[in-house]
């Protein structure tokens, strides 16, 4: 009878840890999603709106910090997919939840990628200490499949600020003059991670003052080398008293690391081997204002200079300029163009043939060796550039942010308001994929908002949302997931 009774309690502690094993193997579990194109394209990675083949991926409304942000809970401010309609329109009957996470990060600059079959996002970590009070500083990385069913936890930061870019195979991190990175190419994508086991950090590049990355317009699985792939730093000296830096650039995966330009690139060798600091003047401290890629084989770098004069050891600075770097060629000092005499720091590149526009005293001008002022008497904020039908188009919003205003550069023509409605600036500004411009609006920032911007002709345009459904697929949707919980 104990031999009996000891193997119906052995049998029942066997089923109660199969239960527990089961229960924790499923910390993730999610209505499996039909559909999805992994072998498509990735349009616009790093906002907060995404298409990849038939689809469009988003963050749904803007929610801000949570206490709360238990999977599968969230809605608002989750990131839900629709279909596509053959015209380019979305379906938004079909909008359904993906990641069932809030997804928030203290930067305007911060947003989701999808490479292949996993959607990456940074979502915050609300675990409670000792005293039950949960955290307002971690966030977890994370990763799901398009179809919901594998979801990973990549690495957990106590920072929800830090500079961040999401990678096929690891996530770069800013802070405190160094680029660090989690690499997740080791992980298993078959099943749930909750722990981030497979994943590894390390260092990629230190004594980092300035940077940029970004990324791939229209990423493919297997495409090949991209200037995308690149990270442009410059780094400061081991010497303090060496008056200049390098201008470098590095894979994210830590392979070829050049210097792109230093102390000896604007010297002849008759003055290197007479000793550079003899030519103070020819010597430079650079720093990467912004860039654009604008092709997988070039990008275009916007960058001042600085050199150091005198017994006083003043730096000063020469100019702001720009210069295109090839995946063939490098970086040719000759190529280069002098943009300004001054040093700009709110800049927006419109590549190597078209200058830049800048914010300068709170106007905007059109630089492209001599300034051309497109906003006369009027403080511009939030700017952003496009090109529609071989026009560049500046698009900006006043002060007042109560609408979106454009002008053209090329050619030339007038301030035209194209849709009055402010955008709420605490979260994401601008965004947009092909002709459609995306952005939170002030007065309704439980959806996304675009608005077609090919469609303009003259009369103000009336925005639309994005994951907004009728009554009755709100509806329908709430029933099914009641049934599929």
């Amino acid at each position: 009878m104990k031999k009996k009774l000891l193997m119906l309690v052995s049998i029942c502690a066997l089923v109660l840890i199969t239960i527990l094993s089961l229960t924790a193997c499923n910390k993730y579990k999610w209505n499996k999603i039909p559909g999805g194109d992994a072998s498509a394209a990735s349009i616009s990675n790093g906002g907060y709106v995404v298409e990849q083949g038939n689809y469009v991926y988003f963050i749904n409304g803007y929610v801000g910090d949570v206490t709360e942000n238990a999977w599968g809970d969230a809605y608002k401010q989750s990131i839900m997919r629709c279909n596509k309609n053959t015209d380019g329109t979305y379906d938004l009957s079909t909008a359904t939840v993906v990641v069932p996470k809030s997804i928030y990060y203290d930067s305007t600059k911060a947003g989701f990628a999808i490479f292949g079959n996993f959607i990456y996002y940074a979502t915050p970590n609300v675990d409670k200490d000792s005293s039950g009070t949960a955290s307002t500083t971690h966030t977890d990385f994370m990763r799901t499949s398009l179809d919901g069913q594998v979801t990973q936890l990549i690495t957990t930061r106590n920072s929800r600020s830090t500079e961040f870019l999401f990678t096929p195979t690891r996530i770069l991190f800013y802070e405190s003059n160094t680029i660090s990175y989690v690499d997740f190419s080791g992980m298993k994508t078959n099943k749930n991670i909750t722990d981030g086991k497979g994943a590894y950090s390390g260092t990629l590049v230190e004594k980092v003052s300035t940077y940029f990355w970004g990324y791939d317009a229209d990423y493919t699985v297997g495409q090949g080398e991209s200037i995308a792939d690149y990270v442009f730093f410059t780094q400061t000296l081991t010497n303090s008293y060496e008056h200049y830096n390098m201008l470098k650039c590095i894979r994210y995966d830590g392979t070829g690391e050049t210097v792109l330009a230093t102390y000896t690139t604007w010297l002849t060798d008759a003055e290197i081997a007479n000793g550079y600091t003899n030519y103070p003047e020819k010597v430079f401290t650079f720093s990467i204002k912004t860039a654009k890629v604008e092709s997988d084989s070039q990008i275009t770098l916007v960058y001042s200079k600085s050199i150091t004069l005198g017994s006083s050891q003043t730096s000063t600075v020469v100019g702001t300029f720009m210069n295109k770097v090839t995946l063939a060629g490098g970086f040719d000092k000759t190529a280069e163009k002098n943009i300004s005499s001054t040093d700009i720091s709110e800049i927006y590149s419109l590549g190597y043939d078209n200058g830049v526009i800048a914010v300068i005293d709170s106007k905007i001008k059109h630089i492209n060796g001599t300034e051309t002022e497109l906003v006369v008497g009027k403080s511009a904020t939030y700017t952003t550039a496009l090109t529609l039908d071989n026009k560049i188009y500046v698009y900006y919003t006043e002060s007042s942010n109560d609408a979106i205003y454009r002008v053209c550069v090329n050619p030339a023509d007038n301030e035209k308001k194209i849709f009055a409605e402010a955008m709420h600036t605490e979260s994401y500004v601008f965004d947009y994929v092909g002709t459609r411009l995306f952005f939170i609006s002030e007065d309704d920032y439980d959806y996304i908002h675009y608005v077609d911007l090919a469609a303009y002709n003259g009369e103000v345009l009336k925005s639309t949302f994005v994951g907004k459904r009728t009554a009755e697929d709100q509806e329908a949707y709430d029933k099914a997931q009641e049934e599929n919980a």
